[in-house]
């Protein structure tokens, strides 16, 4: 169908119809207290990587061969750490600094996943209960049941 040629009426009857398919109702309690929540961040894997793997190495690993290659090679290697040491110390800070923002952020976001849960808890339950309130009460209006403005 082009947009030139729609039918209104047969967009107001798919509107009509979505509508009547989509009604509310509240949320179960108890299905909403019995969901999985996901594991807390804390918990995964890749930040026990990042607290495992953020330090840098201060000193090059010792040579298992003796010789005089291998005297050289280490004495190469402790030069060249000591040109790059401040650097590999600006790097080591910023990765422990680093780290500690990840903690940060997902004891947060595992706070603010909590609280969410508690909220959508109490809501379901508030719903429940709004829901119950409001069958309970008679369909028809009579003059003992008035609005708040007195209708």
């Amino acid at each position: 169908m082009d947009d030139q040629h729609a039918d209104p009426r047969a967009i107001l009857g798919d509107l009509r119809a979505d509508r009547e398919r989509v009604g509310w109702e509240p949320v179960d309690p108890v299905e909403e207290a019995d969901k999985p929540h996901p594991p807390p961040l804390l918990a995964q894997n890749s930040l026990a990587f990042i607290h495992h793997h953020w330090a840098l190495p201060d000193a090059p690993p010792p040579s298992p061969r003796r010789g005089i290659r291998s005297r050289l090679g280490a004495r190469l290697a402790r030069f060249i750490y000591a040109v790059l040491q401040p650097y590999l110390q600006a790097e080591r800070d910023l990765l422990a600094n680093m780290t500690r923002m990840h903690d940060a952020t997902a004891r947060r976001v595992d706070e603010i996943a909590w609280d969410i849960r508690t909220h959508r808890l109490a809501q379901a339950e508030n719903l429940a209960q709004l829901a119950a309130w409001l069958d309970s009460r008679p369909s028809g209006r009579d003059e003992s049941h008035r609005g708040p403005l007195g209708d």
